[in-house]
């Protein structure tokens, strides 16, 4: 009897459709925003007509790193899956002859695999090159990393394979977010997901200063800072597990009970 849940030769041929999809719908995003390296580069030649390097430009390497991501992380479930929720084109969605199970198994896997995948690859290889002009500076990836170098603070006892799993649980965290609310939302899906995370925030922010206030009661004001950073990273960890995996509930049910 064949599996109706999930058959992989028929999961295969879909998920193959949804990189086309991407391929079709994302490309020009993807390139875009994966330029801003070289983009900040020829601004910086033309205004200054030298390559001129200081602490300033490596900041605004990050901001600019920063921006690519967020566009990515806004635009790229939207473009994906914005007309899932449309009434006229998205009932097509619905009759694609797979199971709900395996149309969230190709969603979570573009959103939380391919996309950071080849977002974070080819900014990556952006950067690097442009990081071979002499003086330019680090590439991006190297001074995060180094992070785990430091003597003190946050990010001190932190590998490199604790900082690259942090960044992506954060990375998971943000798109399925934004994934949600683009199969969520019918209108204004980037502006109400953007306005939902505002006020969660301040509840949670409410909900954390209440937190902190009795932590004196545990006595973590007496714990030796290294053992007090520990705590934090799990705590850290366990937070985006807890918010990925309420998003992840979220996403399975709206795709099994969405309704035009």
């Amino acid at each position: 009897m064949r599996n109706e849940t999930f058959h992989p030769g028929r999961f295969a041929r879909y998920f193959a459709c949804e990189i086309g999809a991407f391929r079709k719908n994302c490309g020009l995003t993807l390139l875009l925003t994966c330029a801003m390296p070289f983009i900040y580069l020829l601004i910086n030649v033309l205004f200054t007509a030298r390559i001129y390097v200081d602490d300033a430009s490596s900041g605004m390497r990050w901001f600019l790193a920063i921006v690519a991501i967020c566009i990515g992380v806004i635009s790229f479930p939207i473009k994906l899956y914005g007309n899932v929720t449309d009434r006229r084109s998205g009932p097509w969605w619905t009759l694609v002859p797979v199971s709900a199970f395996e149309k969230f198994l190709s969603m979570v896997l573009m959103t939380c695999v391919v996309l950071p995948v080849c977002f974070f690859g080819l900014y990556a290889v952006a950067d690097a090159l442009v990081c071979l002009i002499p003086g330019y500076g680090e590439p991006l990836v190297s001074e995060y990393l180094s992070l785990g170098n430091l003597s003190s603070g946050y990010f001190a006892s932190f590998g490199p394979m604790s900082l690259c799993f942090e960044f992506w649980l954060n990375w998971c965290a943000a798109i399925l977010t934004f994934t949600l609310g683009a199969i969520f939302f019918r209108k204004g899906k980037a502006s109400k997901t953007i306005l939902t995370i505002i006020l969660i925030s301040i509840v949670m922010s409410a909900m954390t200063v209440w937190t902190l206030e009795g932590i004196n009661s545990y006595g973590w004001d007496e714990l030796d800072r290294d053992v007090f950073l520990a705590r934090m990273h799990t705590v850290q960890f366990l937070l985006y597990f807890v918010a990925d995996a309420i998003l992840l509930v979220g996403i399975y049910f709206r795709i099994k009970t969405i309704k035009y």
